[in-house]
């Protein structure tokens, strides 16, 4: 917990990275007003989301590990249940939430299996998980590896540290469906900003319009492979799925 502290601690404070932008405001545009939800935010970090959806009336708990981003989710004046996502079962009774949200935490955890078993038990059983993660086949991060960088920079010490799982889109679907899920809609932010091809674009006012525009507009309609990051939104298997876990190693 030391190591999660020290690395959201230095992360904490600073804007929201702007390659961020677009799926942070846009997971609380899917949820709508009406009906009023009970919501989760598995991973909740300071609050961003889970605030804004505070806003529009919906009954809302954040779960977090790191004591800096509790103490300014209590300022936000949001319920915590301080916890490791890593570790079972969770402190929350059987089908509880209408709702979860679990948005850039699985490449953070080294048990993703434990996160995702105790999603499915704590969502009702007509609810939804809304979810998102870094997409790794993005044509971008194919042209890194092919250029020979490393998807993260060593010397950028949250995002190289703190990401240990990496997923496709097409991985990750496939991940989320062995724990009883199925993937019933896909959002494609579009994005606000051009920050994340920062050296793609530089000096250039085509490669950037190409960036912003031509590219999300076109290539993230044929495919959710071709989004950065795409946000499912998941509902239980009718049928009973039997959940294993990843054995340990």
């Amino acid at each position: 917990m030391k190591a999660l502290d020290a690395l959201e601690g230095r992360h904490f404070g600073k804007p929201v990275s702007e390659d961020l932008v677009e799926r942070y405001w846009a997971i609380p545009q899917i949820v709508p007003r009406d009906p009023i939800l009970r919501i989760l935010d598995a991973g909740a970090g300071d609050g961003y989301i889970i605030s804004k959806l505070k806003a529009k009336g919906h009954d809302v708990t954040a779960m977090e590990a790191a004591a800096i981003n509790i103490k300014h989710l209590k300022r936000r004046g949001i319920p915590v249940v301080p916890h490791d996502m890593t570790r079972s079962p969770y402190p929350i009774k059987d089908e509880s939430f209408d709702m979860v949200i679990c948005a850039d935490v699985l490449e953070h955890l080294y048990r993703p299996d434990v996160c995702l078993k105790e999603l499915h038990r704590i969502l009702r059983h007509d609810g939804a998980l809304l979810l998102s993660t870094p997409n790794y086949s993005h044509p971008y991060r194919i042209l890194q590896l092919i250029r020979g960088d490393s998807f993260h920079d060593p010397f950028e010490e949250y995002q190289f540290w703190a990401h240990v799982r990496y997923f496709t889109h097409k991985t990750l679907t496939k991940f989320i469906e062995s724990f009883g899920f199925f993937v019933a809609d896909v959002f494609l932010p579009l994005p606000a900003v051009v920050t994340q091809y920062a050296r793609f674009t530089k000096g250039s006012k085509l490669r950037e319009f190409f960036a912003l525009h031509l590219y999300p507009k076109i290539f993230y309609r044929i495919s959710p492979r071709f989004c950065d990051e795409p946000i499912l939104v998941c509902r239980k298997k009718k049928s009973k799925t039997k959940v294993r876990l990843l054995s340990k190693t």
